[in-house]
């Protein structure tokens, strides 16, 4: 019995590697998610969907829709939690903004838009300390974008760079 699982799992994985690379416009998030789950790989963090994760000073419950930062609330539109949440659960990982496009906005696979970017500035300027220079929503050139948060042992304060501060610090 063992041998065949193996080998079931070997075709299965052969199929799922031909669907992603002769057919991706189509073959979307969803499907892949689908694909690892009948493989047995996907993880429980990756559908872990509910909770809270804290990133820093960074809070987010994701069964009340609520992002904090440095204790104070952040609001989010629903897109951009979306979005955020779409990060939390794939750490680490290179998203293209196509698989973006589809995952959270349904759009198809040859849409040129750049709604992606227009919604990854604004949650950089809710979000990061520096927007300019981000820390936890990185660009990958010619890729898309990673959610790449690194335990920082020394506390400091994200989204400092907010509308307020900015004015302050233009004024005086």
């Amino acid at each position: 019995m063992r041998r065949n699982r193996s080998a079931v799992e070997h075709a299965l994985t052969n199929l799922y590697e031909l669907l992603e690379q002769y057919a991706p416009s189509w073959y979307t998030q969803e499907h892949r998610e689908m694909a690892e789950r009948a493989l047995g790989r996907l993880t429980n963090t990756a559908h872990a969907g509910g909770g809270i994760h804290k990133f820093g000073e960074l809070r987010v419950d994701m069964r009340r829709m609520e992002v904090t930062l440095n204790g104070e609330p952040v609001c989010l539109k629903a897109r951009e939690f979306q979005l955020l949440r779409y990060f939390i659960e794939r750490p680490g990982t290179a998203i293209s903004r196509t698989e973006l496009l589809q995952a959270v906005w349904g759009y198809s696979a040859r849409s040129s838009t750049r709604t992606v970017d227009v919604h990854i500035a604004s949650l950089r300027r809710k979000l990061e300390k520096d927007p300019v220079s981000p820390e936890i929503i990185v660009t990958i050139k010619g890729i898309g974008y990673r959610f790449d948060w690194k335990h920082d042992p020394v506390p400091h304060e994200l989204g400092a760079e907010t509308l307020r501060s900015k004015r302050n610090r233009l004024a005086g």
